[in-house]
């Protein structure tokens, strides 16, 4: 009888929960996600101790998955499916979502999503316009004289509705845009910009501003003060920086601060090619310089060659910027610089005229022969000779790093339809895909989709989540 106790309490003995809980966690920084999913299935006791945001964490860093502090999929996220034994802490799930997009794009696993057919004939009618931040989409329309956003959830299987916003006066109709973050909403009325902020579970109005007049609407006042603001002067939104808001305005970038209800005038940038954001920094290209800028607009550094230089196809990742650079009419170069570092490469043997970034490697389009080229540091790590042209369609030239992982290249091949994906870290080429029909129009690309438009059946969603 003993000795049937003795090998019960050997079979019940757990070796894990026998260590100290910060051995048992050193233990368990050798797996690897799949099996520490596996490991969160064993017990409850397992997964108290795997379920640790410390060690998802690293997981996600290895993989170079970052946190974006996205409010809106973060509440609607927060629903348990259930299962008491799968992995519920913050890293987790950002990692197994992750690792689902990246077997989706792989394997060009998708599902196509539409919404319905009355919103579609609206949607049709006025040319509406469409943002999309993570697995949210935004699209910006009219309802007779009112500016109406409808906000959607892209799900696995599904588009569900999450809001429609209408603003609070009448307007006569013009072009209407949208920009959408975690935690904020811009809709664009010629000189006018309607900022909404996401709380509570939805977003909810916070102000109307006028940029290049400087002038913020007083509450409860909507109505009088787009009768007396509005003109036909375009003012367009270049970025969403959390407190920050960046304006292209008549003559000049205008940044408000959310928190003060201020603004600062860039009397010094006339022109602006193009602006990207990572993080606390920004970059905005102009014809004859190149600069980055704190989001409260304070200048950290300054590219210019010569006033005989042009600067176009500028990118940015957590670590550089690149941007291509030329003298007239003659073929542009790439050029590379590192934050932190402003160490400079240039690459000027190959004609390109396409570039993208993940962290400090950098991807080539270039043509004579068509190739696809990734260097880091200023060395190449391969080479890949693809079919293509040269000459990419207005709405359709895509050239981007999806999910850290692989590199989207649209149109890759002569057919409007099509697009190509390649390995980040080998080149390999995975497959060409087509949308199905020639008259798509790619309108934007993320991680979690492609949001496509066509005269058929005006918005449609190729979802890989």
């Amino acid at each position: 009888m003993e000795k049937q106790n003795e090998e019960e309490k050997d079979s019940n003995f757990d070796l894990l929960l026998s260590l100290p809980k910060e051995l048992g966690l050193k233990v368990l920084t050798y797996l690897s996600g799949q099996e520490l999913s596996t490991v969160c299935k064993v017990s409850k006791n397992w997964r108290e101790l795997a379920n640790c945001n410390l060690l998802w964490k690293k997981l996600c860093s290895m993989e170079s998955i970052c946190d974006l502090n996205d409010s809106i999929t973060e509440q609607i996220e927060s629903e348990n499916d259930g299962n008491d034994l799968e992995p519920q802490c913050r890293w987790s799930k950002i990692y197994v979502e992750k690792m689902r997009l990246y077997s989706n794009w792989a394997g060009d696993n998708y599902t196509w999503m539409s919404i319905d057919q009355e919103k579609q004939s609206t949607y049709k009618a006025i040319n509406s316009s469409v943002d999309v931040y993570n697995n949210i989409l935004a699209v910006a329309y009219w309802v007779d004289s009112v500016p109406t956003v409808d906000i959607f959830d892209i799900k696995s299987n599904c588009l569900q509705q999450l809001q429609t916003i209408s603003l609070p006066f009448t307007i006569d109709r013009d072009s209407v845009g949208v920009c959408i973050n975690g935690s904020l909403l811009v809709i664009e009325l010629s000189n006018i910009s309607v900022i909404y902020k996401y709380e509570n579970g939805k977003f909810i109005y916070e102000i109307l501003v006028v940029p290049d007049m400087k002038t913020i609407c007083p509450t409860g006042e909507d109505q009088q003060f787009v009768q007396n603001y509005h003109n036909c002067v375009r003012c367009w939104t270049l970025c969403l920086a959390g407190r920050f808001i960046w304006y292209q305005a008549t003559s000049a970038i205008i940044i408000y601060d959310r928190n003060t209800q201020t603004f600062r005038n860039m009397d010094d940038i006339l022109q602006v090619v193009a602006v990207d954001i990572h993080g606390e920094l920004i970059v905005v290209q102009c014809p004859h310089s190149v600069r980055v800028f704190y989001v409260d607009g304070k200048l950290l550094y300054t590219y210019s060659a010569n006033t005989n230089m042009f600067y176009t196809g500028l990118v940015m990742s957590s670590t550089s910027f690149a941007f291509l650079q030329s003298e007239d009419f003659s073929d542009p170069h790439v050029v590379q610089v590192e934050l932190r570092t402003w160490k400079i490469y240039r690459e000027t043997q190959l004609r390109v005229y396409r570039v993208t970034l993940h962290k400090n490697a950098i991807f080539l389009l270039s043509q004579d022969p068509f190739s696809l080229t990734s260097m880091s540091h200023g060395d190449v790590k391969w080479r890949n000779s693809i079919r293509g042209t040269k000459y990419l369609r207005p709405g359709k030239d895509f050239f981007t790093v999806i999910c850290s992982r692989y590199i989207f290249v649209c149109p890759s091949l002569a057919r409007l339809d099509v697009f190509s994906l390649y390995d980040v870290n080998s080149g390999d080429h995975l497959y060409d895909t087509t949308l199905g029909a020639s008259s798509y129009n790619i309108q934007t690309v993320s991680d979690s989709c492609l949001v496509v438009y066509s005269k058929k059946s005006a918005i449609n969603i190729r979802s890989y989540v």
